[in-house]
């Protein structure tokens, strides 16, 4: 379009000789050199924002996201609306939905998505500096007590929380409706499975946990072979329990299987729960 503009204010030449030559459209040319329509801009009402202004929304959005504080559409929507009419550029009572759609088509960088609920203390201890500590004490640790030549001495646990009564799913309804009620339990207790094996795969069996104070049989029927079940108040491991775990079913697991006289244990998701050294030693 360019170039077919320039031919007929630069060379001369007829329009209809302009639009065939640079094979563009005759009646746009035409509104392009009578000042009725400008090159480069779309037609249609003024953006709300410009490239830049959109870009850096983007960029913000994606910062916000990575250090736990990502933004939901009516956030967004929320933040443009203050930004224009601080501007003064706003002249509708709100940024229409239209605006939203065509953002996301044109930001093809975002997406929408469920957030991931992680505690504030977790996401301010993921940092680079940590995660090398880490990785550099782990490895300390793995070659000073010899762990790198016994593979099978080291151990990952971790503890599950599984809740009896789960969130309710996506149902059918009429349109429109605005209260959906789905039945549950009411309950707001939840079993807790303390997994754990080595890096060689040995597996040690379950521990199962209820909320309660005495364990109903029933419950125990068709489990894993091998696994142990017991109860506490609130259906999570605390110091007792986890010593138990050590002595009923770790140690003699370990002792079985490995010649080797220490293990490394990575106890870590339960230390809010207990407190135990990660170095063990088997007898």
């Amino acid at each position: 379009m360019v170039g077919a503009i320039q031919a007929v204010i630069n060379d001369g030449l007829s329009m209809n000789q302009a639009a065939d030559n640079y094979q563009v459209p005759r009646s746009t040319l035409k509104d392009r050199l009578s000042g009725r329509g400008t090159h480069g801009v779309n037609p249609g009402p003024k953006p709300y924002l410009t490239k830049d202004e959109e870009q850096g929304l983007a960029d913000y959005l994606i910062s916000a996201a990575n250090i736990g504080y990502g933004k939901t559409r009516r956030d967004v929507l929320c933040l443009v609306e203050i930004y224009l009419q601080q501007k003064g550029s706003l002249k509708a009572l709100s940024v229409s939905r239209g605006w939203w759609h065509n953002f996301m088509k044109r930001n093809s960088s975002l997406q929408l998505c469920m957030g991931d609920s992680t505690a504030g203390v977790r996401m301010d201890a993921m940092n680079e500096e940590n995660m090398k500590n880490y990785f550099e004490l782990l490895k300390k640790t793995l070659n000073d007590h010899g762990f790198d030549k016994h593979p099978e001495s080291v151990y990952n646990m971790d503890e599950t929380g599984m809740p009896l009564c789960p969130p309710p799913p996506t149902i059918v309804a009429k349109k429109g409706q605005k209260k959906v009620r789905y039945r549950t339990s009411g309950q707001k207790s939840q079993v807790a499975v303390i997994g754990c094996g080595s890096t060689t795969g040995q597996v040690i069996p379950p521990f199962i946990i209820f909320s309660g104070k005495q364990i109903n049989l029933l419950w125990t029927l068709n489990g894993v072979n091998g696994s142990r079940f017991a109860v506490s108040d609130n259906g999570w491991i605390d110091q007792e329990l986890f010593k138990f775990w050590l002595s009923d079913l770790f140690y003699p697991m370990h002792r079985l299987d490995a010649h080797f006289s220490y293990c490394l244990m990575d106890t870590v998701p339960i230390l809010s729960h207990v407190q135990f050294s990660m170095l063990v030693t088997v007898v």
